[in-house]
């Protein structure tokens, strides 16, 4: 289904796909937040999809998309996305700070495969003869190697971070302080400062000590008077 662009002079000047913008709907609350990826998939300029917002906005009937069954503003659409987005990113560092993740194991950039311990165990013509890889690789039903997994902790500032969210398990510190005698406690509060007065004066300079080598030097009489 394709709609019309309407112009300056109501007249139409481009159709827009529909599929296009509900496709942009489904990319946004998929995760896909870039623009312009959101652009590349759709093979449009980042720019229409910006002038898409702009319109819908506006309340241009043209533009409007489903999302969960309801047709709506392909704005309104876009913004309802991005929060379901937001909201699937912080399940999954929730998650990942309670359980933990499973990631492939790395070794100089490469995913290492995982051994079968049966085929280990045995020579490389047997293992070729009973149907096993040559190098004790584990398969599975396809015949595909399996690669090697391994688990991953939560940082520990991660999980602290969520378990301050119970009110029991945060950290509170109390300071208990005896005082004996009269105590009072208030604010100072400093005299507001009046700019129309003439400046103080500034105080005479301070006498700059003299080494003994250049008393030497003096005459006689101005020892005498200092």
């Amino acid at each position: 289904m394709t709609a019309y662009e309407m112009g300056d002079n109501n007249m139409p000047v481009r159709k827009i796909s529909t599929e296009k913008l509900q496709a942009c709907v489904d990319l946004v609350a998929s995760g896909i937040l870039k623009l312009v990826d959101q652009a590349r998939a759709l093979d449009v300029n980042p720019d229409t999809i910006r002038k898409w917002k702009v319109r819908s906005n506006r309340g241009d009937p043209a533009f409007e998309a489903e999302f969960f069954g309801e047709i709506m503003q392909f704005a309104r659409a876009y913004q309802i996305g991005e929060r379901l987005a937001m909201l699937e990113l912080k399940s999954t560092a929730l998650q990942f700070s309670i359980h933990g993740r499973e990631r492939r194991t790395l070794c100089q950039g490469q995913f290492v495969p995982k051994l079968d311990p049966i085929a280990f165990a045995l020579d490389e013509p047997t293992r070729i003869l009973c149907g096993y890889h040559p190098l004790a690789y584990a398969l599975d039903e396809k015949g595909a190697v399996i690669w090697n997994t391994e688990h991953v902790d939560p940082p520990t500032g991660l999980l602290d971070r969520f378990l301050q969210t119970f009110p029991e398990l945060q950290t509170v510190s109390t300071t208990t302080l005896n005082v004996r005698g009269g105590l009072n406690v208030g604010v100072g509060i400093m005299p507001k400062v009046d700019y129309t007065r003439e400046p103080p004066p500034l105080p005479p300079a301070p006498v700059m000590p003299m080494r003994r080598s250049c008393l030497s030097r003096l005459p006689t009489r101005a020892l005498l008077i200092s």
